[in-house]
């Protein structure tokens, strides 16, 4: 197999005498969907805090693409090619989904940021620059099929309409890897099917990988291949959804359980 495109080694984090990750190691390889479950408390936020350098681990490493996660930057996740989503959407809510895009544009590396001279001048190259910002941010809309939804401000939007823009927020990044945390939270079961061929959609287009954390049990065994199961922040178990539906440890710690979460 290629070279992992994220690498997690022997990676362990205390709180105090909370021990949230517990020498975790696995590996993310390019194109994969790659699943995230476990028990209440079971250390999946953690992790990805860990991995978009918000917390530093206590020992073990994090590499992406062959390089070390820089731990205290997450500003620099979107310049390795790391965009992530939160189950509390993170929106502008006051700004219309077409400026939620836009803002998030300013951080792809197809639009470096202009001088601030250009933009009091309002020079050529900045009115170009804004020209092709404004046509990809409606490109990224229509490709989430909510562009009929532009111009309308995000806290009146429905709340899977909400859930797309931020995944449209996320590609406007173009990374290599997003991570996902609960994108079927609130769903009814249409919008989940919906965002299940979604996905795959843009992991055929794009080649994206993705990582994500679910507690659809549906949604994630039928759209993620490998799946990682935590329970009290240590590995239990990876392997393809049958290897982790017929595992007798991930039965009792967590598919059996009516608690279902982080």
């Amino acid at each position: 197999m290629s070279t992992p495109l994220l690498q997690f080694e022997s990676v362990s984090i205390q709180f105090g005498g909370l021990r949230a990750l517990d020498d975790v190691s696995f590996s993310i390889h390019e194109g994969q969907v790659f699943g995230i479950i476990g028990p209440n408390g079971a250390g999946k936020t953690t992790l990805f805090n860990v991995l978009t350098g918000i917390y530093r681990p206590t020992s073990g490493k994090i590499r992406f693409r062959g390089q070390e996660v820089p731990y205290g930057e997450p500003e620099s996740m979107a310049h390795l090619g790391i965009a992530r989503t939160f189950q509390n959407l993170r929106l502008f809510r006051e700004l219309s989904a077409l400026d939620n895009v836009l803002i998030a544009l300013d951080a792809s590396p197809d639009f470096p940021r202009p001088s601030r001279l250009s933009a009091v001048l309002r020079t050529n190259d900045y009115q170009d620059r804004e020209a092709r910002k404004l046509e990809r941010a409606m490109e990224l809309l229509r490709e989430i099929g909510i562009e009929r939804f532009a111009d309308q401000k995000t806290r009146q939007l429905p709340y899977g309409v909400q859930k797309r823009l931020e995944l449209a927020r996320a590609l406007a990044l173009q990374p290599k890897l997003i991570l996902l945390d609960e994108p079927a939270a609130g769903l009814n079961a249409q919008e989940t099917h919906e965002l299940l061929g979604l996905l795959g959609t843009l992991r055929e287009k794009h080649g994206i990988t993705f990582c994500l954390i679910e507690h659809d049990m549906k949604l994630v065994m039928g759209l993620c291949q490998p799946i990682l199961v935590l329970n009290f922040g240590k590995r239990l178990a990876c392997g393809t959804p049958a290897e982790v539906q017929n595992d007798e440890e991930v039965k009792n710690a967590y598919l059996g359980s009516r608690s279902h979460g982080k």
